[in-house]
């Protein structure tokens, strides 16, 4: 007997220990599961590809978004400024008219001095409730200016 004799019986050996359906059964399952897998692939990277596009629409939208509110903190930072230096000015300009006014309208012009002393600190909540009015004498503006003697 030759060497290639005894590998020929353990192989046909071999193959009358698998049944040829159950192994066709496994390479069509195999190959239905490829085919899925491909196809979930082919989605995946579509998904991906849709993904980076809306990323990068809305990094830019972000970026820009962010450089208008950065823009709009060193205006209204400059704003604050010269609401400062006004009423700096004014105190010394007219100190009786300041003084009443500043009477008329205490717990607005704390809050205010608060914000222009230093105005990073503040919380947001602050500078919304500064906009709320504290008592009827703040809902209505006219009694404020009526107060003031006249600057001419």
């Amino acid at each position: 007997m030759s060497k290639s004799g005894g590998s020929d019986v353990f192989i046909e050996s071999l193959n009358a220990l698998v049944n040829e359906d159950d192994m066709n059964a496994v390479l069509l399952a195999q190959k239905q599961m490829l085919e899925r897998f491909e196809k979930t692939n082919e989605m995946l990277s579509k998904f991906n590809q849709l993904s980076v596009n809306q990323y990068e629409t809305l990094a830019t939208q972000f970026k820009g978004h962010t450089a208008l509110l950065l823009d709009m903190r060193k205006d209204i930072d400059g704003i604050f400024r010269r609401i400062r230096i006004l009423k700096t000015k004014l105190s010394t300009e007219y100190p009786d008219a300041f003084n009443v006014a500043l009477e008329n309208t205490e717990p607005e012009a704390k809050r205010m001095q608060q914000m222009s002393t230093s105005p990073r600190q503040d919380s947001p909540r602050m500078i919304l409730d500064s906009n709320e009015p504290n008592d009827e004498d703040d809902m209505n503006p006219s009694s404020v200016l009526h107060s003031v003697p006249s600057i001419n």
